[in-house]
């Protein structure tokens, strides 16, 4: 992958915004999929009975990811590579924010030091963080792409796990998707 590659949740606000033109006008408030931000997620994921997603990812290398880029290797690597400061500069933001290559009117709710928060992985939450639509995906009876819901898989993550990334090392999928892994309870019969 290089530099310029879309991430798959950018290229769902694209597609987003291609499907409601072809539809005959412009996109509606509620046809654009929009970033909601951490908060927004956390309000609901942050709870055993939902799976306390949030409190994992809060203990895991994502939510540190923007952290890191003021870190002794990272202004090292980053002096080596002619870049003045990693926690301004796109080629390092790409992958340790949520949303960056996103319009900024599509992420008013992003906050850069959150990290790579559930949006940079299931893509932007405001056709799908409600609750009655959360349950409708849960039942099968909302398809989640069709709500902007990306259901994670390797290829979300090696958009930025790869060889383009200056730290690069063998990613193997199986083995790191553990550490971060956040799966929703099962239900109890």
């Amino acid at each position: 992958m290089n530099g310029s590659a879309i991430r798959p949740a950018a290229a769902l606000v694209l597609a987003a915004i291609l499907v409601a033109s072809l539809a005959g006008g412009t996109e509606t408030e509620e046809q654009v999929l929009r970033y909601v931000g951490l908060a927004q997620c956390k309000m609901c994921h942050q709870s055993d009975t939902y799976g306390d997603q949030y409190n994992i990812w809060r203990k895991g290398p994502h939510a540190r990811a923007y952290d890191t880029l003021s870190g002794f290797k990272s202004l090292a690597k980053a002096a080596e590579l002619g870049i003045e400061d990693p926690q301004a500069d796109a080629r390092c933001l790409r992958c340790h924010v949520t949303a960056w290559e996103a319009p900024d009117s599509l992420k008013t709710a992003v906050v850069h030091a959150d990290g790579v928060t559930c949006e940079a992985c299931h893509g932007p939450g405001s056709l799908y963080y409600r609750p009655a639509v959360k349950r409708g995906v849960c039942e099968g009876k909302i398809e989640p792409q069709s709500v902007g819901l990306i259901l994670s898989d390797e290829g979300v993550c090696r958009h930025c796990h790869n060889e383009d990334n200056p730290f690069h090392e063998a990613f193997d999928y199986e083995k790191y998707k553990g550490r971060i892994c956040h799966p929703l309870p099962k239900d109890e019969d």
